[in-house]
């Protein structure tokens, strides 16, 4: 994959994963144990995907690409 299209889907998933942080605080302090269950799931595949293409890629955007992760 071109670093550009690396550093797009890097800036997507970083914001995806902030946002769902946020859910899965908001869920944890409602008491909403299936949508904690269920978002912590997201996360772990979420970030496994982030950490494979950093890994993968010659793209040394990860430090600009994830400022929400």
């Amino acid at each position: 994959m071109p670093d550009e299209a690396v550093k797009l889907v890097l800036e997507s998933l970083g914001h995806l994963i902030g946002e769902e942080r946020k859910l899965l605080a908001e869920a944890s302090e409602a008491g909403d144990e299936a949508t904690v269950a269920l978002m912590s799931d997201y996360l772990r595949e979420q970030e496994k995907l982030v950490w494979t293409l950093v890994a993968s890629s010659d793209c040394d955007c990860a430090s600009d690409c994830l400022t929400e992760v």
